[in-house]
């Protein structure tokens, strides 16, 4: 019994440590080069799980960690975000600004075409 007790208290433990590790290394992946958000964003859903987890939940202490991995989950948001719209519009060269002015420059041909024809 007391075994068990213990057991019990080690993956408790453990648990807490992956909670309370989240944060930091967090900002270790996404300051890398290349950036690491894969990972990060893996790192912070398995944080947030255990931390809602039944057994830990009750653990009241835990309250600045889980804002401090809410504000990382924020950011992690951000960087996904940036980096969509940097290869839908940068890389790939389909800004929206470009795209504007292929249009209007196929319309004025389209418009040169009509006027001769």
């Amino acid at each position: 019994l007391k075994k068990l007790e213990c057991e019990a208290v080690l993956t408790l433990l453990k648990k807490l440590e992956v909670v309370r590790d989240a944060p930091n290394a967090f900002d270790a992946l996404i300051h890398t080069r290349p950036c690491r958000i894969g990972a990060a964003v893996v790192l912070l859903s398995n944080a947030l799980n255990t931390m809602f987890s039944e057994d830990v939940a009750q653990v009241t202490a835990l309250h600045k960690i889980l804002e401090q991995i809410l504000s990382r989950k924020q950011r992690a948001e951000e960087i996904i975000w940036d980096t969509l719209h940097d290869v839908l519009y940068l890389r790939t060269g389909n800004s929206p600004i470009q795209e504007q002015s292929d249009s209007a420059a196929v319309e004025s041909a389209n418009a040169g075409k009509d006027s001769q024809g």
